[in-house]
C-alpha cells in the first residue's frame, strides 16, 4: 500500500502451490495511512519467481480501520 509502513511478525502457512500467512504488527506511522496499532494482517501469496498475493490488514482495536490490496511480485 502506498505509504503504508509497518513491522511485525507472520506465522506462514505454506503450501505446494502457495503460502497463507497471518500476524501482528505496528505502523510506524504515514502521511497517507495512520491506523491504531496494533495492526492484524492475513495474507496468501503464490509460489515461484512470480507470485500474485492479497493482503488485508486491519487495526485489531478499531474494526473500521481496515484495507485490503494485492499485486505482483517478481522474484529474481
Amino acid at each position: 500500500y502506498p505509504g503504508m509502513n509497518h513491522t511485525g511478525v507472520k506465522l506462514l502457512l505454506p503450501t505446494d502451490f502457495a503460502t497463507a500467512y497471518a500476524g501482528v504488527s505496528f505502523e510506524l506511522g504515514s502521511d497517507l495511512v495512520d491506523m491504531d496499532n496494533p495492526l492484524g494482517v492475513l495474507g496468501v501469496e503464490t509460489n515461484g519467481d512470480l507470485r500474485f498475493y492479497v493482503e488485508h490488514v486491519n487495526s485489531i482495536s478499531n474494526s473500521n480501520e481496515g484495507i485490503t490490496h494485492g499485486g505482483i511480485k517478481f522474484i529474481f
